[in-house]
């Protein structure tokens, strides 16, 4: 994670805002979503608006996977859903 004073944001067209789904809609239309370094991140505001933390875009069919390996497996100290569960 990375914490930013300020971020600028590129020019969204409208059209891709208004075929955007609904949930990214408002963070385009406010700015809060760029491509930095080949990567699409969420600008989150923290501290009254003053900075912002840079959050991942992860598409959805590779979230289950990310989840996965970086909550279950071997070197992330998670014993899996059935060890966590009893």
């Amino acid at each position: 994670m990375t914490i930013l004073t300020q971020h600028k944001a590129h020019e969204i067209p409208s059209t891709v805002i208004s075929t955007a789904p609904g949930e990214y809609k408002l963070m385009l239309a406010k700015g809060l979503i760029a491509i930095v370094n080949d990567k699409l991140v969420y600008f989150k505001p923290i501290l009254m608006n003053m900075k912002y933390v840079t959050l991942l875009i992860v598409p959805e069919n590779l979230r289950k996977p990310i989840f996965s390996h970086y909550h279950a497996g071997p070197s992330t100290g998670h014993m899996g859903e059935y060890k966590t569960l009893y």
